[in-house]
């Protein structure tokens, strides 16, 4: 699928050929594998479960793309939201600490997200993950 884009404008960049325009992933075929990051995205620390439910409650219905984390009281906001401390304000939402850019890691029916502190630390994680999911030692560093 390399360079293809989808009607939510989401690019996906095969890294061994042939994958032309059109390919899809379905229930036939090799178990799904992938890495994803955006370093824009960031994830969200708060003290308490119910505080990061809440907040991805509100954030939702201000527009914002976030996913609840499972490992903690962590919501990962995603696509880089500039205005997250004056939603945080104006929701009157609780106060939350950057925690770094998640990484996640996708094998079958399983996704791991991992934080990085910044976003060359997740370039750097996010190929070592690929490297290991596929065998490529020919990923640039």
């Amino acid at each position: 699928m390399a360079g293809a884009r989808g009607e939510h404008d989401l690019r996906s960049v095969g890294r061994r050929a042939p994958y032309p325009v059109g390919t899809r992933i379905g229930a036939t075929g090799v178990r799904a594998a992938a890495v994803v990051l955006d370093t824009e995205s960031r994830v969200l620390g708060y003290r308490t479960g119910a505080q990061a439910d809440h907040a991805h409650g509100v954030l939702g219905t201000e527009g914002v793309d976030t996913v609840r984390l499972t490992g903690g009281p962590q919501l990962a906001v995603i696509g880089g939201h500039r205005d997250l401390d004056r939603l945080h304000r104006a929701d009157d939402l609780p106060e939350a600490e950057v925690l770094g850019v998640p990484v996640t890691e996708i094998t079958g029916t399983r996704a791991t997200t991992r934080i990085a502190r910044d976003p060359e630390e997740a370039v750097r994680l996010a190929r070592r993950l690929h490297e290991a999911l596929v065998g490529q030692a020919d990923v640039p560093a």
